[in-house]
């Protein structure tokens, strides 16, 4: 599985580079996105003995890959759960943006990212030095596909408080 998932990441990585990533929106309710999301992602923070909470934005609707948005999401709860301490909360929130946009967020407790590392995390291969897997191409193929969406992504953290991973993508 862990094989067949870093060569997924590199097709992807490719598909980036090569400016051939699609994506193929559909109409998505916001509250099902992340009652699925919260289903298949909860075992992993329980794991790490925290919480997942998420806050469902009952009557938003986006349009996205439903694929590809919860690549994204699953990609940045792994990262918050991977880095938070034991016994916190991680939280996922979706709100209008009011320019057309809905935005998601996803907040932990952890250690948070140093000032001069923020600039970074979005590039390929970079990966906080902490001796946990990866091939640090997560961050840089969620951005891919948020900007394939048309949307951004964005990073807000605070050393010894916590990180909160933002991006936007269209509403319905």
């Amino acid at each position: 599985e862990r094989m067949a998932s870093l060569l997924n990441d590199l097709l992807d990585l490719a598909r980036i580079e090569a400016g051939r990533f699609d994506v193929t929106p559909v109409r998505k309710n916001v509250a099902q996105a992340l009652e699925e999301a919260f289903e298949l992602l909860h075992p992993v923070c329980e794991s790490n003995r925290q919480a997942l909470v998420i806050d469902p934005a009952p009557d938003l609707a986006i349009r996205a890959d439903p694929e590809r948005l919860f690549q994204v999401l699953s990609n940045l709860i792994g990262n918050a759960s991977k880095f938070a301490p034991e016994h916190s909360d991680i939280h996922v929130r979706a709100v209008a943006t009011g320019d057309g946009f809905c935005e998601f967020s996803v907040a932990d407790r952890g250690g948070g990212i140093p000032p001069e590392k923020q600039p970074q995390i979005f590039e390929r291969y970079w990966k906080e030095r902490t001796g946990r897997g990866g091939a640090g191409l997560g961050l840089y193929i969620a951005r891919g596909i948020v900007e394939a969406h048309g949307g951004t992504i964005r990073v807000e953290s605070t050393v010894g408080e916590g990180t909160t991973m933002r991006f936007t993508v269209p509403l319905a």
